[in-house]
């Protein structure tokens, strides 16, 4: 990603991934994945009249997932448990009028997660139950103000195809935010929502909408969590058999979630 006006927010990152999957029978599917993320990246420090002083930092990120997938109940159940690791760099200002210093914590996101998907009047239900926890090292939390939280979900979701080019999806149900450091005046828990449609113009083209709200808590510019409301538009293209195109058009809207 570039920048040409502020050159020191250029954003390089490099990924490698590894992945696993493991099929014991017709009923029972395990998959395993690793993957590494190398980012140097920066931002504004300082917005003065005269100039900008800016910093590059150099972070890496570490995932690790897990999913098994067994058939039974009637229907789909799969249990996934991931780990992500961020660990951030020291701050390297441009100009140089500053030592190089670290300027926000370590953080690693820990979620489970359980779903079951069946059948149901001609479309598909599914049920799911989430937890995320935020890990903040214990000497790095007064010092740059972040610290720890856990959100809770859980929800009922349906997806219907009225033809083969109209399909809608919806979901509901209630996801809630804990933590010490959490202000008293944040509300809890909230609606959780998510809603999708597809429309496909022709073989080749398809359009779709969505609209989702829920807590985000792994790097967010608020020092507990945010609360996010997003909508996006999508135009899908298959311009060969093994070529695509797709373009997005997203909106987020973001409440801090404050700490006291």
């Amino acid at each position: 990603v570039r920048l040409p006006r502020y050159s020191f927010a250029n954003e390089h990152n490099t990924i490698a991934s590894l992945g696993l999957t493991r099929r014991f029978s017709e009923k029972l599917e395990w998959a395993i994945e690793l993957r590494g993320t190398r980012s140097d990246a920066g931002d504004i420090f300082v917005h003065l009249p005269e100039e900008d002083i800016g910093y590059r930092r150099l972070d890496h990120k570490l995932e690790a997932s897990s999913q098994l997938g067994i058939l039974a109940l009637g229907g789909k159940n799969t249990l996934t448990a991931s780990l992500a690791s961020l660990m951030k760099g020291k701050a390297r200002f441009r100009p140089a009028y500053f030592l190089p210093t670290r300027l926000e914590a370590n953080e690693a996101l820990l979620s489970l997660k359980a779903e079951h998907e069946r059948p149901l009047a001609g479309g598909e239900a599914g049920l799911t139950l989430a937890y995320d926890r935020i890990v903040v090292p214990e000497s790095q939390q007064e010092k740059y103000e972040r610290f720890e939280a856990n959100t809770l979900r859980g929800s009922l979701a349906y997806g219907y195809k009225f033809s083969d080019r109209f399909a809608v999806l919806a979901e509901t149900g209630l996801t809630t935010i804990s933590g010490d450091e959490i202000s008293d005046k944040v509300k809890r828990t909230r609606p959780y929502l998510r809603t999708e449609a597809e429309v496909k113009a022709t073989d080749r083209i398809a359009f779709g909408a969505g609209f989702s709200q829920d807590y985000a808590l792994f790097d967010p510019d608020d020092p507990i969590a945010e609360f996010h409301r997003r909508w996006q538009l999508v135009m899908k293209s298959r311009l060969t058999d093994k070529v695509g195109l797709n373009l997005a058009l997203q909106r987020v809207h973001k409440d801090w979630i404050y700490y006291n």
